[in-house]
């Protein structure tokens, strides 16, 4: 299986991971209760197609 998006071979990919690694720490560091945090990562993993996370999770 190949990487989608490598980070270290574009300097425009590590800049985007970047900006998603900054928006989960803002949302952890967020005032919502756990719960729905974790709703929140779950639904952005199934909209961004993260099937590992979405098959471990239901």
């Amino acid at each position: 299986m190949n990487a989608r998006l490598n980070p270290f071979g574009s300097p425009v990919a590590a800049k985007f991971l970047k900006q998603i690694i900054g928006a989960a720490k803002a949302l952890r560091d967020s005032t919502l209760p756990a719960p729905a945090i974790a709703l929140v990562e779950i639904r952005a993993g199934q909209i961004n197609g993260d099937r590992v996370r979405y098959s471990l999770e239901g």
